[in-house]
């Protein structure tokens, strides 16, 4: 599909609107509008634009131009991005679950804190990428050359598929999770009490509701009138991959929300470390020196 057809979905108003040019597209996003789920986009050229915490789950996005585009938190779970040039683009804790990328080039990509997890990377170039701390669960990895790929922190287990002779140990990779259900509530907290300082009280709990996935994952966590975090459980234990994922996912919405009337919410909080859950709490061993680096956990 090129960019000159029409592409059909509804503004953050319901009200249905027909794009025709990746510049509509913008605009639709500049707006406000956020949702851009099981729709095609292929072939649009996205080059240099910002679609932070946008939502693209199960979109078509075969031969996209998304290179330097800011992508921060984005949910591109299940689309096809095959044959796309993501080059340089900052994926920071973006949601990449079973997303197909055969032939895609993610080079020099920023994917610190990402869910790739059940993707397929099958022909897929990643020269001097950033994947610390990315879940690569279930990932298919296999006639990857990963040797200018920082995984330090990456999450693997035993469905991820790898060349015969790679170990992932070698290079930082790890099986075992060390972020606990307390440092999730405490980067909730520390979220929570930076959108009351900007946005105000009233509007950050508004948005922790209306951003808050309906999910068994993270059932167990609440809010109260104050803006509080808790747990309903033992909380000292490690969280589960798909406790993180989905508390990720929450952040990546709120976030997101915010940021329509904020726009420099997400860079605040980059500033602060508080984009990524696990960002300031995880330690990991240089391979290289003694050294330890903070760095961040998967979304």
């Amino acid at each position: 599909m090129s960019t000159n057809q029409m592409v059909s979905m509804t503004s953050g108003e319901n009200t249905p609107t027909e794009l025709t040019s990746s510049t509509m597209l913008c605009d639709q996003y500049q707006s406000g509008a956020r949702d851009f789920s099981d729709r095609d986009f292929c072939g649009f050229s996205l080059h240099s634009s910002c679609l932070s915490y946008a939502n693209f789950r199960r979109s078509k996005l075969k031969q996209v131009n998304l290179q330097d585009a800011d992508l921060r938190g984005i949910d591109l779970s299940e689309t096809d991005l095959s044959r796309s040039n993501l080059q340089n683009t900052d994926l920071r804790g973006a949601a990449l679950d079973n997303a197909m990328l055969f032939m895609a080039s993610l080079d020099g990509a920023n994917l610190q804190g990402a869910d790739l997890s059940g993707a397929s990377l099958d022909i897929t170039t990643l020269n001097q990428a950033n994947l610390q701390g990315a879940n690569l669960c279930g990932t298919y990895l296999c006639g990857m050359d990963l040797s200018q790929v920082d995984l330090r922190g990456a999450y693997f287990d035993n469905k991820t598929q790898f060349d015969a002779d790679f170990d992932p140990a070698s290079v930082g990779m790890r099986s075992e999770i060390t972020i606990s259900i307390d440092d999730i509530v405490a980067h909730f907290n520390r979220l929570s009490k930076c959108a009351s300082r900007y946005l105000g009280h009233t509007i950050a709990l508004k948005y922790w509701e209306k951003s808050r996935y309906q999910n068994r994952h993270i059932a167990a966590f609440h809010f109260n009138p104050t803006g509080q975090f808790s747990y309903s459980g033992p909380s000292d234990r490690a969280a589960s991959f798909l406790q993180l994922k989905w508390a990720q996912l929450w952040t990546n919405r709120f976030v997101g929300n915010c940021a329509v009337v904020f726009q420099d919410f997400p860079n605040i909080l980059e500033r602060n470390q508080l984009l990524l859950i696990g960002l300031e709490s995880i330690t990991i061993v240089n391979t290289d020196d003694s050294t330890g680096k903070s760095m961040a956990i998967f979304g």
